[in-house]
């Protein structure tokens, strides 16, 4: 089994051992995407290692099954406070994170990043426009090597007339989900 394979399984697992009375491995097997290995050994050894790796998961038995949830405590993550820039920053690396459609994570991210948007006031955002029409980035899903590139398409000039262009490429950590490549 491909590493990738367990670490996307236990996202999916942290993400429904977060909501409800807790579940079983019925349940676990029910909620994981076909694709994924589901057999409850598998799921048992990715408890675990949840549990190694710090995240507090409960273990209830209930009218004669077991049940497993993240300790309620750990939902609620305490309030994070952003300068106006680094929400910008925030709103503003959605392009970047572009070859990540399609995989686990990036309904997560894209939570998050709608609520470093929504926070920030109506300059904010016209400012995220404006450092979207200077800097872009691309993803293309043909390529093998998984590049993205991003351009600065202007800078501020260093003489009258003169603009600078800069080209930098930067290998992804992700593999493209299966049918993107």
């Amino acid at each position: 089994m491909p590493r990738n394979d367990q670490v996307t399984r236990q996202w999916y697992l942290l993400r429904e051992l977060g909501s409800g009375k807790g579940l079983t491995l019925r349940e676990m097997r029910q909620r994981l995407p076909e694709e994924i290995q589901r057999h409850d050994r598998t799921l048992r050894r990715d408890i675990e290692a949840l549990e190694a790796a710090g995240f507090p998961i409960t273990t209830n038995s209930i009218n004669g099954q077991t049940r497993w949830k993240l300790i309620e405590c750990f939902h609620q993550v305490p309030a994070l406070s952003f300068s106006p820039t680094e929400l910008m920053s925030l709103t503003f690396s959605r392009n970047l994170l572009k070859p990540l459609e399609g995989t686990a994570i990036q309904a997560s991210l894209s939570s998050a990043l709608n609520k470093a948007a929504a926070a920030l006031p109506p300059q904010g955002v016209d400012y995220v426009h404006e450092m979207e029409r200077v800097f872009q980035s691309d993803w293309d899903p043909t390529n093998p090597t998984g590049s993205i590139e991003t351009r600065l398409i202007a800078l501020p000039r260093p003489s009258p007339g003169r603009a600078r262009r800069r080209s930098v490429t930067s290998q992804l950590l992700v593999t493209p989900p299966a049918g993107r490549r």
